[in-house]
């Protein structure tokens, strides 16, 4: 009795390992299969010439971790075994560094976060079926935004306005391929450089994201033709509540805050004082998709506000 006990608790083992390797193979031999990887660019510009791909297999019985570069347009051909992998496709972008999971953004001497390039990136877990040609097309999404800040003046000369100095905190220093940003990731502040065309100021940044679970602050010193500078703070945070949701459109990759700004100078006594009000959030459809980051003529079409 002890015996058939026993026994059938091996079959019983026996079983159980049988049925989580079924989850996997469909039977006991391997097979490879041929599996074509390509770049999936949804119907945008390709932001680079080649991508590295990264290939790892999710079951413990499965030991690849590969790394190759494909050119942007080419397909890869590879001999896989039946399996499910995960694969991470990725460029290098200015300012940016990858560790595998998180895009970092660098720092620069001043203390702020850099700029990155537009860039995409994609990651997928996908299986690996026997005897068949398999096709796996990697769907590219952006990792970065362009924010834009448009000063109307409505009351008031921007001649006025000698001067602007702005940075932003609350901006993302990291982010994930799969698009999110960790909740307590790493977070840091920009410059915003303004620049004037007729009654509009106007600054862009590319950004990876807003951090979440901290205030997105606004600090903008205005410099007159007359009096003291006027330093204000804005809190940004509900404008910026969507910001993260990006798109392969072109039409979402500019997100634009309105604000109107009017001036006031007093007839009895030097100095100006101005006040921001109806800050409105929206999109452009009519900017470059690319932004003032990438454009290096802009600065040449327009006044740059500097103090």
């Amino acid at each position: 009795m002890k015996y058939l006990y026993s026994c059938l608790l091996l079959l019983m083992v026996l079983g159980l390992c049988s049925c989580e390797r079924k989850e996997l193979f469909s039977h006991e031999e391997l097979y490879t299969a041929p599996t074509h990887i390509s770049a999936d660019w949804q119907g945008q510009s390709a932001t680079a010439s080649a991508l590295q791909i990264r290939i790892s297999g999710t079951h413990q019985d499965i030991h690849l971790d590969t790394l190759f570069t494909l050119e942007s347009d080419a397909t890869a051909t590879l001999a896989l075994l039946e399996a499910e992998y995960h694969i991470i496709a990725w460029h290098d972008a200015a300012n940016v560094s990858f560790n595998g999971s998180l895009f970092h953004l660098s720092i620069g001497e001043d203390g702020l976060l850099r700029e990155p390039s537009h860039f995409c990136a994609a990651e997928s877990t996908v299986p690996v079926n026997p005897e068949q040609e398999n096709r796996l097309s990697l769907k590219m999404y952006p990792q970065t935004r362009m924010l834009k800040l448009s000063l109307n003046v409505d009351k008031g000369s921007p001649e006025l306005i000698t001067g602007i100095e702005a940075t932003l905190s609350g901006v993302a220093a990291e982010r994930s391929v799969s698009g999110t940003t960790p909740r307590n990731s790493t977070t840091g502040n920009i410059r915003l450089n303004f620049t004037q065309d007729g009654n509009t100021l106007s600054a862009g940044h590319r950004l990876l994201g807003i951090a979440s679970g901290v205030p997105q602050e606004l600090t903008l010193t205005l410099h007159y033709s007359e009096g003291e500078p006027q330093t204000e703070t804005y809190n940004l945070s509900p404008l910026l509540t969507t910001f993260n949701r990006f798109d392969v459109s072109g039409s979402t990759d500019m997100f634009t805050l309105t604000g109107k700004l009017s001036l006031y100078q007093s007839v009895e006594e030097a100095g100006i004082s101005g006040s921001i009000e109806d800050w409105t959030p929206g999109t452009e459809t009519d900017m470059d998709a690319n932004g003032y980051a990438d454009d290096a003529d802009k600065a040449d079409e327009h006044e740059l506000i500097t103090h």
